[in-house]
């Protein structure tokens, strides 16, 4: 997974239905919308469990940057996936993305 942060451009395009292809269409449209660097940090942190040092290293960015792309990547995703068709999570859920 660090690999594909040292290039997330790969990460920005609509190809991550083939990178996690069991995510449902809701999450998977979702993920799409985001930036190539909260994709990152968030499949950085998420998946991978990196401390936000090590995500700021491969993003090329300063720590308190990383988190900011973190925070704003779970927001957005909350945000979009509460408004959609096909949600992923409802009330009871609201820490899944924190």
């Amino acid at each position: 997974m660090a690999e594909l942060a040292r290039d997330f451009s790969h990460l920005s395009d609509s190809s991550t239905q083939e990178t996690f292809p069991g995510l449902g269409d809701g999450l998977q449209h979702a993920l799409d919308r985001l930036t190539s660097r909260q994709r990152a940090a968030l499949l950085l942190r998420e998946l991978e469990d990196l401390p936000f040092a090590e995500i700021a290293s491969n993003l090329g960015c300063s720590e308190a940057t990383a988190r900011v792309h973190h925070h704003r990547a779970c927001t957005n995703l909350r945000q979009w996936l509460k408004q959609g068709d096909d949600l992923i999570f409802g009330t009871g859920a609201e820490g899944a993305l924190s």
